[in-house]
């Protein structure tokens, strides 16, 4: 809801300045998504917990139909525009949402009396997730702007267009966590330490295994994909995309060890692990962009996230040992 409003407040003050701007018109439709989005996500999260897997693929299913039935629309119209698609994905998230809200209406509550300590161990918990999924965000949106900066415009767009289609992995990456996320704190509630440690290699091997033809994909075609979606294509076009798809790999195994932490009741850990990679992205980006341009972008956004996947693991691995002995074995 922050987020949103100040989007609003950004496209606001750029509409009364220059009223009918394309970009003030896209960041007032982006507020109006923020939230709905937001809370898509979240029905989506609370059915995985509650592990009613069927709810969750009724959500995205309908939705899906919805976005891909509007989109047809506008394009067959010819009313394609940036505005045009946020609020269509907006709206596509509103029926699901309801029929969801009302399927689930026999579990909203208040409880008065204990709403403000749940909020504030809420808040507890969740105040460094919140500070290290802002640091998370940092590399890919500081990065194409040092590209535009060091380099120019169209490479800063060729950029994008390379991050949109590895973009597409990474929607999969975040469906699979936010499936598994469930059956990692499980796993360490029923199983102990052990139980937990192989529930998290067991999403990282996953995770894997989705993004190793991904990665084939642009190995051996990522030209012919290019034309097929672009039109076009540019030289350095099949490293960039091989580079950021291994940039997503190490990012979703850190994502599943971040987890595993997580589970173990270590939230202030995610903060580290998303500082370091932050900090070691950026200062790596200005010289590698200077020795190699665009590739040099791709390569300091791996370098980044593989040394904050490498102390996701030794973190977890740490954690795990300090474990106490009384549950090792749950009840």
């Amino acid at each position: 809801l922050a987020a949103s409003l100040l989007t609003a407040l950004a496209g606001g003050v750029l509409y009364a300045r220059s009223p009918g701007d394309s970009l003030a018109v896209a960041l007032l439709a982006a507020s109006i998504l923020s939230p709905l989005y937001t809370l898509h996500e979240f029905a989506r999260a609370a059915s995985f917990t509650h592990f009613k897997v069927r709810s969750v693929l009724a959500i995205d299913l309908s939705t899906l139909v919805l976005q891909a039935l509007l989109l047809f629309a506008m394009w067959a119209f010819d009313a394609m525009t940036i505005t045009g698609v946020y609020l269509v994905i907006a709206l596509s998230c509103l029926p699901p949402l309801a029929v969801w809200a009302w399927a689930w209406r026999e579990q909203w509550s208040l409880d008065n009396a204990s709403f403000r300590q749940d909020c504030r161990e809420i808040w507890q918990f969740s105040r460094w997730l919140v500070l290290a999924r802002t640091m998370g965000q940092g590399s890919r949106l500081i990065i194409p702007w040092l590209v535009y900066a060091m380099l120019s415009e169209a490479a800063a767009g060729r950029l994008a267009i390379c991050l949109s289609l590895t973009g597409l992995a990474w929607l999969f990456v975040r469906g699979l966590n936010t499936f598994f996320r469930p059956f990692i704190v499980q796993a360490f509630s029923q199983g102990g330490p052990a139980a937990l440690s192989r529930a998290v290699l067991w999403t990282s091997l996953t995770q894997t295994l989705l993004l190793l033809p991904v990665l084939l994909l642009f190995v051996f075609a990522s030209d012919p994909v290019m034309e097929l979606i672009y039109k076009k294509s540019f030289p350095a076009a099949t490293m960039l995309l091989v580079l950021l798809t291994l940039n997503t790999l190490a990012t979703s195994w850190a994502i599943a060890t971040a987890t595993g932490l997580l589970a173990l009741d270590r939230p202030s850990s995610n903060l580290w692990i998303e500082g370091a990679t932050l900090l070691l992205t950026l200062v790596l980006s200005a010289p590698l962009i200077l020795v190699s341009g665009l590739e040099g972008a791709a390569w300091a956004m791996l370098a980044g996230n593989v040394a904050g996947a490498g102390m996701a693991y030794w973190m977890f691995q740490r954690e795990l040992a300090r474990v106490p002995a009384a549950q090792e074995t749950p009840a």
